[in-house]
């Protein structure tokens, strides 16, 4: 018999979303079922080409609380699930005891979700094993493990269409006159903690271009301003708030330096060259460790604050990257 299986996506971050891009693929590679996919608006949108999952429930608000859904994402949600009947319903996050107790009304088989360690436990058969001080990647990696044996290769392809290609290509092609290969410089992360200052931005930037003159250094913005460079033929800083032409854009890239971001999964999906930087406050600190430190294209510099980096280590660290990539023919 097909067993349904309903992937509810509560995290809120790109990043998780590109951690996860595997499990439509390894779910139906391994098992005979059914996926719905439930989510915001936006994830469901993008993945919407991937024919692996077979209904999209685009059922949530664009904004949720970290803590709590509100009373008709809840309604929604639980309407969905009791209209299914699920075999399995699985989170991406951890799950309120509400909305167990919930999902179990409705008439859901089995339930597993990160944080649940003791729920989880007692449907290893069926779903993936949960451990609150894990991070949802690592739960679903070890969830695979026990149920086929193995950890999946987290490496995917992004289906993006040519339009954001092409407007990734033109954003590159008004700032890179010579049309040198060039450095993806992600300095943005989703709050101030993970972000680069402007001061430190424009200072790193130009050591970039100052240390690989063969090189072209794209800088990327999305959401604070915009800092003024002087004038400099192999670097520029430019906005960039579109997540399809920031994968096309990585896509392009000769190599990656990024904060502690969705650009970093991005990296590992399209097995990039990468530089890694992480305060050592940040959740995904000992996650990085964990998962990339087996990426043999990967450097990752960690320090109380990511403006305590400076930017002749920025430098130094994406140069052994490209060493050890085998990329030493764009060291000039």
């Amino acid at each position: 018999k097909t067993k349904k299986i309903m992937w509810f996506f509560r995290a809120r971050d790109w990043g998780d979303l590109f951690l996860s891009l595997y499990i439509p693929r390894e779910l139906k590679k391994n098992l005979d079922c059914s996926l719905y996919f439930v989510s915001y608006v936006k994830f469901c949108e993008f993945l919407k080409k991937d024919n692996n999952i077979d209904f999209f429930m685009p059922i949530l608000k664009e904004y949720m609380h970290e803590y709590r859904l509100g009373i008709k994402n809840t309604f929604e949600l639980w309407k969905c699930v009791r209209k299914i009947k699920p075999d399995l319903l699985f989170c991406t996050d951890w799950l309120p005891f509400h909305l167990v107790i919930l999902f179990k009304l409705a008439g859901v088989k089995h339930i597993a979700c990160e944080g649940n360690e003791n729920l989880s436990n007692n449907f290893i058969k069926y779903a993936f094993h949960g451990n609150i001080d894990k991070h949802v990647s690592e739960v679903i990696s070890d969830g695979f493990k026990s149920l086929f044996g193995k950890i999946p290769d987290i490496r995917s392809h992004f289906d993006v269409d040519s339009c954001f290609y092409q407007a990734a290509k033109d954003k590159v092609s008004a700032a890179n006159k010579k049309g040198l290969p060039f450095i993806l410089f992600n300095t943005e992360g989703s709050s101030k903690i993970k972000s680069l200052s402007r001061k430190n931005i424009v200072s790193t930037v130009l050591a970039l271009s100052r240390d690989f003159p063969g090189l072209f250094t794209l800088a990327i913005c999305y959401k604070y301003d915009v800092p003024e460079i002087p004038y400099c033929e192999n670097a520029a800083i430019i906005k960039c708030s579109d997540v399809n032409q920031l994968i096309a854009l990585a896509e392009m890239s000769a190599g990656i330096i990024s904060v502690d971001t969705s650009v970093i999964h991005i990296a590992d999906i399209l097995d990039k060259p990468l530089t890694g930087l992480y305060p050592d406050n940040s959740i995904n600190g000992k996650i990085i460790k964990l998962f990339r430190s087996k990426r043999k294209k990967s450097v990752n510099l960690t320090v109380k604050t990511l403006n305590d980096i400076r930017p002749e280590e920025i430098s130094a660290a994406f140069r052994k990257t490209l060493e050890i990539s085998g990329a030493d023919s764009l060291i000039k």
